[in-house]
C-alpha cells in the first residue's frame, strides 16, 4: 500500500491514519483478512515512526476488530495497548515511551475514554 510518493514529498506521517481508515472500511464490508493487513501495516509504521497517538487509534481498531471476530484474548491485549498509549508520550533523546499517570488531564481522552469503555465491554 506504500507509495514511494508519499515518501518523496513527506506525507509518510499521513500514511497510518489512511491505512487505518481504509482497515475500518475493509472490516466494515467483512473482508476480514485485508482488514487486518491494512491495519497491521498501519501500526507498523506508527510504530517506526514513534506515533503514539496513531498507534492508540490502531490498537483501539484492533480491540474492536478481535472483540467482533471473537478473539477476546487479542482483543483484551490491543484495548489495553490502546489505553495505556493514550497517555504515554515518547522521550525524544532515547526514543523510550515515557508514562504519564494515567490519572492527568494530559491524555488522548477519546481513544482512553474508548479503550475503557471496550476493556468493560470485555470483562462481561
Amino acid at each position: 500500500m506504500s507509495n514511494i510518493n508519499d515518501k518523496k514529498i513527506k506525507l509518510v506521517e499521513l500514511e497510518p491514519s489512511v491505512l487505518l481508515e481504509l482497515a475500518k472500511l475493509r472490516h466494515l464490508r467483512s473482508n476480514d483478512s485485508e482488514s487486518l493487513s491494512l491495519a497491521t501495516e498501519a501500526l507498523e509504521i506508527a510504530n517506526r515512526c514513534s506515533y503514539v497517538l496513531q498507534q492508540a487509534d490502531i490498537h483501539l481498531f484492533l480491540g474492536e476488530y478481535y472483540r467482533d471476530t471473537g478473539d477476546l484474548v487479542q482483543a483484551k491485549k490491543h484495548a489495553e495497548l490502546a489505553k495505556l498509549r493514550s497517555y504515554q508520550m515518547i522521550d525524544v533523546e532515547t526514543g523510550d515511551y515515557v508514562t504519564k499517570d494515567e490519572g492527568t488531564k494530559w491524555k488522548y481522552k477519546p481513544c482512553y475514554d474508548k479503550a475503557v469503555k471496550l476493556l468493560k465491554e470485555l470483562e462481561r
